[in-house]
């Protein structure tokens, strides 16, 4: 279903490239989307308007990254499941340093992953499916844990948006009284 609905913004979009990595855990999904942010708010808001009862999202919450806009990690949207490691030890303190300290952990890894993975098919010219194909067990260190993503999906802080609080931020216009 989300290939489908990446496939279909990129044909609405056929000047902008949409790619990406769709990491799929049980329990868990992580979504790199490489696409100018009007694409991305678009792609929250299929998400969300097309939920029903055999494919809910739940709760998600929206990590924005800066980028370099003309060096990109995919040239196209992949997907692939895996099963994360764990970390042995609960992550329990939810002060604002230690959320911004195990947001920085989470995407370092996903930018680690990433960045090997572009680079794998770069540097010996092994199709992007074979790599992702083949992460198995020798990337699993490269891959965020299920505890980290359980933490940041439970932290209540000013610095986490769920994508719901996304989508009513983007579309709002504040009212500025300019002539007062």
């Amino acid at each position: 279903k989300m290939e489908s609905m990446v496939e279909d913004l990129q044909a609405d979009y056929a000047n902008n490239c949409i790619s990406g990595l769709f990491l799929v855990y049980p329990g868990y999904y992580i979504h790199v989307l490489e696409a100018p942010e009007d694409i991305i708010y678009r792609h929250f808001k299929l998400l969300y308007s097309n939920e029903s009862e055999d494919w809910k999202i739940g709760k998600a919450i929206f990590l924005p990254t800066y980028h370099h806009v003309h060096q990109r990690f995919f040239t196209r949207w992949y997907h692939a499941y895996t099963v994360p490691p764990t970390l042995l030890q609960p992550l329990k303190s939810y002060e604002l340093s230690d959320i911004q300290q195990h947001m920085s952990i989470c995407f370092n890894k996903i930018y680690t992953l990433c960045h090997h993975i572009s680079n794998t098919d770069r540097d010996h010219f092994v199709p992007m499916q074979e790599v992702i194909r083949s992460l198995g067990d020798k990337l699993t260190r490269l891959y965020p844990e299920s505890t980290l993503l359980e933490y940041l999906l439970n932290a209540k802080s000013p610095v986490l948006l769920t994508v719901e609080k996304y989508l009513d931020m983007y579309a709002s216009v504040p009212l500025i009284n300019l002539y007062s």
